[in-house]
């Protein structure tokens, strides 16, 4: 799997004196100075504003399928999973460690294998994630997540040319197991699909 995102934009403002001059000529003239200096820009947040994922990082939609604290508590489990998998692939070093805590099982093996498959290529992914969880489903020690994810994670070489060409829009089917106390994705399937809902 494999996935991508960017953009940036500046704007620069000059402070514009404005001369106002009355109807009559015998009118006395003001003179205005407008402040145009712009307000501070706005900083990133983890919620996304728009579908658009960005560089380096996982931003969640806004959809919200979670409503009980236990669909919530797997909710979470299903995000912290799919940052560190952006965080992976970005390489270049792979923290296992880190990897056991978000997945187990065919989720945990996958990923990994593909991410020291690439690193071995010397290839690395850019671009990020918007994902959001558009079913929950928890019974007992089990949980099924749906999701929408909107990705521009590329595949790249080491030259930084892509090696792969990455649709937007994917639905994930994700399962979630409980064990030692926590959450962990068990397996996880990224079907490419249209528009889904953010």
């Amino acid at each position: 799997m494999s996935q991508g995102r960017r953009s940036r934009v500046g704007v620069a403002l000059a402070a514009t004196t404005f001369v106002l001059v009355g109807c009559a000529d015998d009118a006395p003239r003001a003179e205005v100075e407008l402040d145009t200096t712009p307000s501070p820009s706005a900083t990133p947040t983890q919620a996304a504003t728009s579908d658009e994922p960005v560089d380096g990082e996982l931003r969640r939609g806004s959809a919200a399928a979670a409503s009980t604290p236990q669909e919530q508590a797997v909710a979470e489990a299903w995000f912290s999973f799919y940052t560190e998998m952006v965080r992976m692939y970005a390489g270049p070093d792979l923290d296992r460690g880190r990897w056991s805590e978000v997945a187990t099982d065919q989720a945990f093996d996958s990923p990994l294998r593909y991410a020291e498959e690439q690193a071995a290529q010397g290839h690395r992914h850019t671009g990020g994630l918007v994902v959001a969880p558009t079913k929950v489903d928890v019974k007992g020690d089990e949980a099924l997540v749906t999701g929408c994810v909107r990705t521009t994670l590329t595949e790249v070489d080491s030259a930084g040319k892509p090696v792969e060409t990455v649709e937007p829009w994917r639905t994930s089917s994700d399962v979630l197991v409980y064990r030692g106390g926590q959450w962990r994705v068990s397996s996880f399937k990224i079907y490419t699909s249209g528009r889904c809902e953010l």
